[in-house]
């Protein structure tokens, strides 16, 4: 498994698309190669939905939900980041379903 830090990619304080988008960068090479990635938070101080949907947006559209999800997890994330990133996901998901009508 690869462990991917956060606050190497993006910074302590992860408030933007662009921000997220770096990080999406960084896992896409690794998740094309099949390996499971590991994001670690540790140090990050701030994250935002703007962020996540950086991380996750165009990952969920180029390995598939189930693919992604399987092979992506999380080390060092505070409650209220985890909150956040489900927030997110969820938001997707909705998006998602009324662009496809699933």
């Amino acid at each position: 498994m690869a462990r991917v830090s956060i606050l190497e990619v993006s910074g302590p304080d992860c408030g933007t698309y662009a921000d997220g988008e770096k990080v999406s960068k960084a896992i896409a090479l690794l998740l094309r190669s099949k390996e499971s990635v590991q994001l670690d938070f540790a140090g990050v101080r701030v994250v935002s939905s703007s962020f996540f949907n950086g991380v996750i947006g165009e990952s969920l559209q180029t390995f598939g939900e189930e693919n992604l999800l399987s092979r992506l997890s999380f080390l060092n994330m505070k409650g209220q980041d985890k909150f956040v990133f489900e927030r997110t996901l969820n938001s997707i998901r909705k998006k998602r379903e009324n662009v496809i009508g699933v």
